[in-house]
């Protein structure tokens, strides 16, 4: 995924994709003060105590130097994965050895000031595997949240803040049933995928179609104030998550190795901005984690007041209900995190006399009264001993921070990144909040919970009984009614969870406008609809009938309808027939949710396929349903009709556009008009570029075709089929 600029100069997210580079983009080189810019970084970071002296000395060697790109292979099987890799082999890749599957290019070359590689046709190559589904290109250090999360194909999984969503590809990925490519089997669990911004959310869905089963739901809110879900049907209920991805929006200063335009315009400030929303996001994500479950709170920025600071600030929210985790990866090494740092002064500029390079402070008491509140230094920002209410809270803070881990470039050659695991408690109930029905034990009458108290009477809650008298009572003489939950519908309010809560908060959560729900439910196929497609392709899902036909029988019972997967969020989308995960079937009320399930056909009612013939006639397709591209490499595996297999040169002139006789194809001539599915036959023949052979063969390995009048012409769809330019003869003799 990619790095997006803000408008205030700040960037967000963690991830980064080049898959959107222009071919004729200007390759600018670094900035011509790069090195000192990078100095600047190395000084103020290097009174943060984030690792030894040492160490940091050799992050600060490695930050000067290009990153290697790297990338998870997707490909299922060793014989494919090492076709992919021997394509990449001129570039070098390693194993990175903590994350399944990933690799680096170790001879990559230089990146631009943005981190697009100036290798042309080592882009347009990863470019082209990305589009083909064999790989997806991350970089590693984004890639420590997901794997540590340990996510399983059962677990409902929310990504707050989603695109562009190399993240999200990952926890599809942790979610395959099956592990490969050519399965429609759809996991029991769901993933919630969450961008307040549709332009990013529409990027991450067209990934989405790549991934062989999507349970896939993606939604347009804002993670500060994410609304509720609700199970339909006899699940009925809000959903809590077992698994939850903070990825917060931050500075994003740990990816200047990469992106070396962030350097001319880093100041130790540029965090600052970020910190109110990153705790906003995270308090919102615990409330939303079920008892037992796991949050990944991660950023790309070293900058602990967008890292520890909002941790410790958010158990100090939580009180009891969640506990930091030490992440468990043996074959990486990652510092642990501090439990001290210092805050940037917000109005002080450079000055090379002071430690760091620049004004900073250890404590809010020296914090002077012009720079507190009004959008600049909150007490959230500071150590514990700031806003901890007693010697207890702040000992278990500070423990649970040096179970928090930060990569950085000395430990894996890669970019910065930090990263806390918190864990909710299997005990533990939501947090209080302002409007939660009570019952008062020592009284036995009903109240309403008001918020904490202050002054004299913090420690206890206000409460307002039913005649509108307001008391203050203890916490453990509270008790929720039997059979009620906390009221986490009511956005408006910041949740409760300790005494310091409304301290540590006020003024931080943006106010939003009430969301407007929507049904979700999606309904399965019609019998009618069904035997239309499998009739036509000789589709079953009876696993005897299916076995004798040498077919794999069909996972009719989750197939849906859902919208067309090219729908960009405009208009009303065309209709598709879609593997549904059990867990998206039975969502009900949902804010602005648009379904990703995985997309196998769409309507052609809508949709012109027709392939001219010499004659100038044309026949329209006999079915009202056609093949979706990203699910024909694993739809040709439950057809019995219309897949046809031609040899590497016919594939190659159909990919020129050229139409071509039905028997060339290897088409049955019996076959009624529509669409068909064309797999590439391997071929043994001596060719003179067996480079570009060897390409073409992984990219285009099946074709999606209109079969009219006898004559087969290619169906191209944007992203789905690509064929990899000449190589120069430098790159053929590597």
């Amino acid at each position: 995924s990619e790095m997006h600029a803000m408008d205030d100069g700040c960037s967000q997210g963690s991830d980064f994709d080049a898959s959107n580079e222009s071919d004729d983009c200007a390759y600018e080189v670094a900035h011509p003060d790069s090195n000192r810019h990078l100095e600047r970084l190395a000084s103020f970071y290097s009174v943060q105590g984030l690792c030894s002296q040492s160490d940091w000395q050799g992050c600060v060697q490695r930050l000067a130097t290009p990153q290697p790109p790297s990338f998870r292979l997707l490909t299922a099987g060793k014989s494919a994965s090492a076709r992919i890799l021997q394509l990449l082999s001129a570039w070098k890749p390693v194993v990175v050895p903590w994350c399944h599957g990933a690799h680096r290019l170790m001879a990559s070359g230089d990146t631009n000031v943005k981190g697009f590689l100036l290798d042309k046709r080592l882009n347009k190559l990863l470019n082209g595997l990305q589009r083909a589904g064999h790989i997806s290109r991350q970089e590693s250090a984004s890639m420590l949240p997901v794997t540590v999360l340990n996510i399983l194909p059962h677990h409902l999984v929310l990504d707050m803040c989603a695109a562009p969503g190399s993240k999200s590809m990952q926890v599809l990925e942790c979610q395959n049933l099956t592990g490969h490519v050519v399965s429609l089997e759809s996991a029991p669990g769901l993933l919630v995928a969450n961008d307040m911004k549709s332009k990013r959310l529409n990027r991450l869905i067209e990934r989405a179609r790549r991934v062989p089963a999507a349970p896939l739901l993606a939604t347009c809110s804002d993670a500060r104030k994410y609304p509720n879900l609700h199970w339909a049907m006899e699940r009925k209920g809000r959903v809590r998550f077992d698994r939850i991805l903070c990825d917060v929006p931050c500075s994003g200063d740990g990816t200047v190795r990469k992106a070396k335009g962030l350097l001319a315009h880093w100041t130790p400030r540029a965090g600052l901005c970020h910190h109110a929303d990153q705790l906003a996001i995270l308090c919102r994500g615990i409330d939303l984690l079920a008892p037992g479950g796991l949050l990944a709170y991660s950023t790309c920025s070293l900058n602990p007041v967008e890292c520890e600071a909002v941790v410790a600030s958010a158990l100090a929210w939580a009180g009891n209900t969640v506990e930091v985790e030490e992440p468990q990866l043996p074959q990486l090494h990652l510092a642990q995190g501090v439990t001290t740092w210092r805050i940037p002064s917000a109005a002080a500029g450079w000055d090379t006399n002071l430690a760091g390079g620049h004004r900073s402070y250890a404590a809010w008491q020296e914090v002077p009264v012009e720079e507190r509140g009004g959008g600049h230094l909150r007490k959230s920002m500071f150590p514990p001993e700031t806003y901890a209410v007693s010697k207890e809270e702040l000992a278990s803070i500070s423990v649970q921070l040096k179970r928090c881990r930060r990569l950085l470039p000395v430990h894996d050659d890669g970019g910065c990144f930090f990263i806390a695991l918190l864990r909710r408690q299997e005990t533990s109930q939501a947090p209080l909040r302002r409007g939660d029905r009570v019952m008062v034990k020592s009284q036995a009458k009903p109240a309403t919970v008001r918020g904490h108290g202050t002054g004299r009477f913090a420690g206890l809650m206000r409460i307002a009984y039913d005649d509108g008298s307001t008391y203050h009572a203890a916490v453990d003489d509270l008790a929720r009614p039997s059979g009620t939950q906390a009221s986490t519908d009511h956005q408006d309010d910041a949740a409760v969870g300790s005494p310091k809560a409304d301290a540590v908060l006020q003024g931080e959560q943006s106010c939003m406008q009430p969301l407007r729900y929507e049904q979700a439910v999606m309904v399965p196929v019609s019998e009618a609809d069904w035997q239309d497609v499998s009739s036509f392709y000789g589709l079953s899902d009876d696993r005897e009938v299916a076995a004798a036909a040498g077919i794999a029988p069909f996972p009719r019972s989750a197939l849906a309808y859902g919208p067309d997967p090219r729908f960009d969020g405009h208009g009303t989308p065309g209709q598709a027939l879609c593997i549904a995960s059990p867990s998206i079937m039975a969502l009900g009320a949902a804010p602005a949710v648009r379904p990703v399930a995985r997309a196998v056909f769409i309507s052609t009612n809508n949709i012109e396929f027709i392939a001219d013939t010499e004659g100038g006639n044309s026949e329209l397709s006999k079915v009202s349903w056609r093949p979706t591209a990203e699910a024909l490499r694993s739809l040709r595996h439950y057809c019995r009709r219309r897949v046809a297999q031609a040899p590497a040169t016919v594939m190659q002139q159909l990919m020129d556009k050229v139409e071509l006789p039905c028997d060339v194809v290897g088409a049955d001539a019996t076959w009624a008009s529509g669409a068909i599915i064309v797999v590439g036959a391997l071929e043994h023949e001596h060719v003179k570029d067996a480079r570009q052979t060897e390409e073409d063969a992984v990219l285009n390995t099946v074709l999606l075709a209109n079969l009219s009048n006898g004559r087969v012409k290619v169906i191209f769809e944007k992203g789905f089929n690509y064929r990899c330019p000449a190589p120069s003869q430098d790159s053929v003799s590597q």
